[in-house]
């Protein structure tokens, strides 16, 4: 199984996704608790727009590695992104802040998925977690000022720099997550 998963990063890093996927496959085919080739798996299934498979992949990575925060904040964006699945979102993300609490992504997708639920309040706290952690991120500085326009009380403007004060220091533009760490 080494060399199938092995094989599956090179053609991943080749972006050859579909015979990286092949391989991860054989891989878990030969070693069904091999959590790193359904991870990667899940990785390119949402990569690629395959949302149903990769919940299947995410949720095997669970199955066996049920401390891989990263994989539960995976699987709360595409519950949250692809079935509108909020509350399971939720959970999944609770779980990622529970095992990495200091995880502004993780923290960052709850409140999306709490607003997408119309909690607002909710929302705008765990925004404010993500916002200690990331201070000067201009996409959860946004989604803040998005949970301003639902008239709740405003938060704390002195500790959080201003849209145009972070666009103003011309940080390069946000890359492609990579999702396999």
């Amino acid at each position: 199984y080494p060399a199938w998963y092995g094989k599956g990063n090179v053609l991943s890093a080749l972006g050859r996704y579909n015979a990286a996927i092949d391989a991860y496959k054989k891989t878990v085919k030969i070693k069904p608790d091999f959590y790193l080739a359904w991870r990667d798996q899940g990785a390119l299934f949402a990569y690629l727009y395959r949302p149903y498979e990769a919940l299947i992949s995410f949720n095997q990575v669970i199955k066996y590695k049920p401390d891989d925060f990263a994989v539960w904040y995976l699987r709360g964006n595409i519950l949250t992104t692809n079935f509108q699945e909020y509350e399971e979102a939720i959970a999944a993300y609770n779980k990622a802040i529970q095992l990495k609490s200091d995880f502004a992504d993780a923290w960052m997708g709850k409140g999306e998925a709490l607003y997408r639920l119309g909690n607002y309040e909710k929302a705008r706290e765990a925004a404010q977690e993500a916002i200690k952690l990331k201070p000067n991120d201009p996409e959860v500085l946004s989604f803040l000022n998005a949970l301003e326009e639902h008239s709740l009380p405003p938060y704390p403007v002195d500790s959080i720099p201003n849209q145009r004060e972070v666009e103003r220091r011309n940080y390069p533009p946000r890359k492609q997550p990579n999702l396999l760490w």
